[in-house]
């Protein structure tokens, strides 16, 4: 997962990305060393808790949730089994970091799809 992450960082604009379960838990970081852990926590568990809500809401399956801060941005991406998330600057260009993404969400979502079924097991 590690190398997946690592890929996105290497988008320009992105700053940093994580990989969260169902219920917040972090699975993979690849993120900045003066980011506190405590709040990448607090921003997993946000995360799974929002796209969990608007599926229960909505009753449909959000492929992406993107929150806009004043210093950054937080595009999260659905993983069926849990969530990617990823910070970037403001104006990062959304469609060259869809062209790694893309590839990312579908790897992603194969190995924490394997990972349900093997806890199920």
């Amino acid at each position: 997962m590690i190398d997946i992450l690592e890929d996105i960082n290497a988008v320009t604009g992105v700053t940093g990305c994580f990989v969260c379960g169902t219920r917040g838990e972090l699975l993979a970081t690849s993120l900045p060393t003066n980011l506190d852990d405590r709040a990448v926590a607090v921003a997993a568990r946000s995360a799974a808790l929002a796209m969990s809500g608007v599926r229960r809401v909505r009753r449909l399956t959000v492929r992406e949730v993107s929150l806009h801060y004043v210093q950054g941005r937080l595009i999260v991406k659905n993983l069926r089994h849990g969530c990617l998330c990823i910070l970037c600057v403001p104006r990062v260009n959304v469609a060259l970091l869809n062209l790694t993404v893309d590839v990312a969400v579908k790897k992603l979502s194969t190995l924490l799809t394997q990972r349900a079924a093997a806890d199920k097991q």
